[in-house]
């Protein structure tokens, strides 16, 4: 448990930061015109973090590099937000119930199971198996090559979990759990983004 709630949390403030960074960014944000919070910025780092673990974690070094490059990209976009941005009271307000009731609601699964497990494993569903694969592969290179690996499958969520268990030791099965769970209220964020014309309570 302790090992999913770490990667919620970590995934969660890194892709708020580093999103909420290249928004400000690409608006040509200032000290002297900072950029307003956007519900959509955590979407945008989430995908900004899976590039770079994926890109990062075929250096030498693996997982390891692939950690320490994601701890450095979001220490540099926390400083370049420095004064750049303004509304946090105000997207705290509308952000917080969102980011409550969506866990909340994805951590169901594993309150009702009494642990932190694989989501929806039995004779139907057995993806989780091949992920794991992938993810431990990615984090140490070593013969055989999974299947899915040499087919060109995408590898930015395993090398992100891959790097989040390397920084933090927790195992791949409470990563991917934590992981799984921070998709909820990152989707919630940007459906807030889209519902601008409703007040508060509406949204």
């Amino acid at each position: 448990m302790a090992g999913a709630l770490a990667t919620l949390v970590l995934v969660l403030g890194a892709a708020l930061i580093a999103g909420q960074a290249l928004a400000a960014l690409a608006a040509g944000a200032s000290r002297e015109s900072p950029a307003r919070i956007s519900p959509l910025a955590p979407a945008y780092g989430l995908g900004a973090l899976l590039v770079l673990a994926g890109v990062s974690i075929r250096l030498p070094g693996h997982a390891t590099t692939a950690a320490i490059v994601l701890a450095v990209a979001v220490i540099v976009a926390a400083i370049y937000l420095r004064g750049r941005v303004r509304g946090l009271a105000e997207a705290g307000a509308a952000g917080a119930p969102i980011l409550l009731v969506t866990v909340l609601a994805a951590m169901l699964p594993f309150a009702i199971a009494g642990y932190v497990g694989v989501l929806g494993a039995g004779l139907v569903n057995d993806d989780m198996a091949s992920h794991l694969i992938i993810a431990d592969y990615v984090a140490d290179p070593h013969d055989p090559v999974p299947t899915f690996v040499k087919g060109g499958y995408p590898i930015g969520p395993h090398a992100l979990a891959a790097a989040v268990s390397t920084g933090t030791g927790a195992n791949l099965v409470d990563v991917f759990a934590g992981l799984t769970v921070a998709l909820a209220p990152l989707l919630g964020w940007v459906a807030l983004a889209g519902l601008g014309g409703f007040g508060r309570s509406r949204r």
